[in-house]
């Protein structure tokens, strides 16, 4: 005891109180010491002051002193009470403990060895349940703030010991199993293996056998089944304790409740796949737009090249002139269309291969000098001497932003010239950051319109959308492609001197050429070309038939007819055909797969022979999905005779178009007493042929009353799908002839007859709308065949 004790002694006897302070000095005890010779000055001193300990007289006047002693507890002194009593029995002792004291001791023990020995045990006995009491009170806060803690992130604990067999679950294990007052449950060792869900059990006792056997912590997750039959999500984690001999002496873990994550998991899921759904739909939206579209411009541009070779006045070639021109910009305004809805959807792809950098930018030389020379502007490409000429990258999405820009410049360009240029930023031998810029002397751009050209729809003022026409769309679609890559667009100009707009995109080196063994017909210079090429046209659309033999008749081209891929097939085993012209979308077998099936084929010639497709899909994805089945190229429709007839010749060889002779005058068409068809497109169409006139007549004769009745009997059978491909295979004639109502209905029967759950009751309002203008087209084109 070095620290100076406070010490309170509480006798009415003078002398005895004298006996202690004297022992207490002797026994060299450091201590400051008070008096009290009653009940009421001990109250005073003991709440005037703070004492290590006190030495109360057993017996007071006016009270007991076990009475003092207890009311001390009571009021929540603390302070060690040590008893001085005259007598010395183990009944005052008990009593003593009984009423809170910490030691007795007999007057006649009071010398300086007795009072040495009894106040260094009763203070040291104190400290010691000091101590006990902070280390409680902190056990318990601890324990709080673990309840706690474990409440808020839903986990409990748990331990098994192997030794005892008693099994351990913290208050929050009982609380995920659904018992609100877990303290005041039976405790039931098993009691949370009686939740486990039937069929995670087993599960469940095989990773506890292992954590046994092999030592190997586990973590799962399995169900549990509340007390209200409700199944959660927890999961199980545990590690064994083992002995000096390796032996598990106990397995302790947590469980945690993870059904907020699993429910989480699950929407976000859900989520994905309405996202990749949602995708898809749009995916599929744009390849059923693109085609939708192209099928009927197909029919308008492809009649349209061919009236070019029929005899015509200058008045009639104008206006044919005209529709041509008028026809190329709707083209190219669905072009751009259906690109922005692409990218706006997220659905652009880039697909990076070797090419050609050079090869390219003259390829690019060669497409405009035409319309540069038209104007007589100097068309140059420069390229600089430390630019990689072969790169990996995706060609096409390059190609296509410099078209745009190449073909601004010429547009906007009168006088002067238009460069095309590229040079390296930076580089090593492994990648190539390039710029690229094309620069003209037009017309120039306003400073404040140098931003917003790159906005959708947007043109450098309503002038040039009066004078050189477009949608506004090239240059938002080229920014889209280039900021897609990791690449930045913009542009320099003044107005009325030019404009300079460039852009910059890395790319890899590829270090040589990519050369891929392949069992596609390659382009022909080496092939041996047949005198007279023989096409193979598989095409379903009879309308789509006549069209493309008409063409293939004018460039000199035998060609047969195959309705499906399944036929198709057929021919081009049981004969030899120079190419294949492949539809994608048919009845019985598509394209594709008719185009896997020729390439997988046992015999050479078959599996050789180029096919190239031909089709009104014209999405990005459908140019990759015809390169994968295994065709060598793609024809977008509406096609340009001209772009046929070089892709045959790029993959055939020979073949050039053939002069035909002038077809007689375009009859007039007789519009008079007819009031459900118009057949002054059929007119224009047949060049004064009437057996070709006849034809097609007699085509939709015989196929417009069948479709009809299939669609009646699809609406009673309730096959929406059955209806729509009816409807989708008559399209092209209702457009032909100018069917009444075929402009609002057919795509309306189209829609509801796609949807999940067609409305038939709706088919049937429409398809009654629509049934009397074709009956009545019907007999007229009778009477008129």
């Amino acid at each position: 005891m070095e620290e100076e004790l406070r010490l309170l002694i509480i006798d009415d006897d003078e002398v005895d109180r004298m006996a202690i302070r004297r022992s207490v000095r002797k026994a060299g005890i450091l201590a400051s010491m008070d008096d009290a010779d009653s009940i009421q000055a001990a109250w005073e001193h003991v709440r005037a002051n703070a004492y290590d300990c006190v030495f109360l007289d057993y017996r007071l006047p006016g009270g007991d002193g076990l009475e003092v002693l207890q009311e001390f507890r009571k009021e929540g002194y603390k302070m060690p009470v040590i008893v001085v009593t005259s007598q010395g029995d183990e009944k005052i002792a008990v009593e003593v403990m009984k009423s809170g004291g910490s030691d007795y001791i007999s007057k006649r023990l009071v010398n300086p060895e007795g009072i040495s020995q009894i106040l260094r045990n009763a203070i040291r006995t104190h400290h010691a349940e000091v101590e006990r009491q902070h280390t409680a009170a902190a056990l318990r806060i601890s324990e709080a703030r673990l309840a706690e803690a474990q409440r808020i992130a839903k986990i409990g604990s748990w331990e098994l010991d192997m030794v005892t067999g008693v099994r351990y679950w913290s208050e929050q294990v009982y609380l995920m199993v659904g018992y609100e007052n877990p303290s005041q449950q039976a405790v039931n060792i098993d009691l949370f293996v009686n939740h486990i869900h039937p069929e995670d059990l087993p599960s469940s006792e095989d990773y506890v056998r292992r954590c046994l056997r092999d030592d190997e912590d586990f973590r799962f997750d399995m169900r549990i089944v509340t007390v209200t039959q409700e199944v959660r999500h927890v999961e199980i984690q545990g590690r064994s304790i083992r002995n000096a001999q390796d032996r598990a002496i106990k397995i302790v873990g947590t469980i945690q409740d993870i059904n907020e994550r699993k429910q989480i998991e699950r929407e976000l899921i859900e989520a994905r796949d309405i996202a990749e759904r949602s995708a898809k739909s749009r995916e599929e939206f744009l390849a059923n737009m693109s085609h939708e579209i192209r099928t009927p411009m197909n029919a308008i541009i492809g009649f349209t090249k061919l009236l070019y070779d029929s005899p015509l006045n200058a008045e009639q070639r104008d206006s044919l002139t005209a529709i041509d021109a008028a026809g190329e910009a709707l083209i190219a305004i669905i072009n751009d269309i259906l690109d922005l809805s692409k990218i706006e959807a997220g659905m652009l792809r880039f697909e990076p291969r070797p090419f050609d950098l050079e090869e390219l930018l003259q390829s690019l030389r060669g497409i405009f000098r035409a319309r540069a020379n038209e104007k007589n502007l100097f068309l140059e490409v420069f390229i600089g001497p430390d630019v990689p000429r072969r790169i990996v990258g995706d060609r096409v999405r390059l190609n296509q932003v410099l078209i745009n820009l190449v073909g601004n410049a010429i547009k906007f360009t009168e006088t002067g010239e238009v460069s095309i240029s590229v040079k390296q930023i930076s580089g090593s031998d492994a990648r190539a950051h390039l710029l690229f810029e094309v620069a003209d002397t037009g017309i120039g751009i306003a400073p404040e319109k140098r931003v917003s050209i790159f906005e959708s729809f947007t043109q450098a003022s309503n002038e040039t959308t009066r004078k050189y026409g477009g949608t506004g769309l090239g240059l938002t679609i080229c920014k889209r492609i280039v900021e897609l890559q990791g690449g930045k667009i913009g542009v320099q100009s003044t107005l009325g001197e030019g404009s300079n707009f460039y852009f910059d995109l890395e790319f890899a080196v590829a270090e040589e050429a990519v050369s891929t063994p392949t069992e596609k017909a390659a382009p022909t210079a080496q092939r041996v070309v047949p005198q007279h090429i023989r096409v193979l046209l598989a095409e379903d659309n009879l309308m789509n038939q006549k069209l493309a033999g008409r063409v293939l008749e004018r460039l000199g081209y035998r060609y047969e007819i195959a309705a499906n891929g399944r036929e198709a097939l057929a021919m081009l085993i049981a004969q030899p055909f120079d190419v294949v012209l492949m539809d994608i979308q048919m009845p019985e077998m598509d394209g594709y797969e008719a185009t896997r099936r020729i390439r997988a084929h046992a015999e050479t010639r078959v599996r050789r022979t180029p096919v190239i497709a031909l089709t009104a899909h014209a999405m990005a994805e459908e140019v990759d999905r015809c390169l994968a089945a295994g065709m060598n190229a793609f024809i977008s429709k509406p096609f340009h005779p001209d772009t046929l007839r070089d892709k045959i010749v790029e993959w055939v060889g020979g073949g050039g178009p053939v002069e035909i002779a002038p077809k007689k005058e375009i009859k007039a068409a007789e519009a008079a007493g007819r009031s459900y068809v118009d057949l002054s497109a059929l007119d224009a169409l047949a060049a004064g042929s009437d057996a070709f006139k006849a034809e097609l007549i007699a085509i939709f004769l015989e196929e417009a009353p069948a479709a009809l009745q299939r669609m009646q009997s699809s609406l009673v059978g309730k096959d929406g799908e059955a209806i729509y491909q009816a409807m989708h295979g008559l399209k092209p004639s209702l457009v032909m002839f100018k069917i009444p109502g075929h402009a609002d209905l057919v795509p309306e029967v189209e829609r509801v007859a796609r949807t999940e759950s067609p409305d038939f009751g709706r088919l049937r309002e429409l398809l009654g709308r629509l049934a009397p203008g074709l009956e009545g087209a019907i007999a007229e084109l009778q009477a008129e065949l």
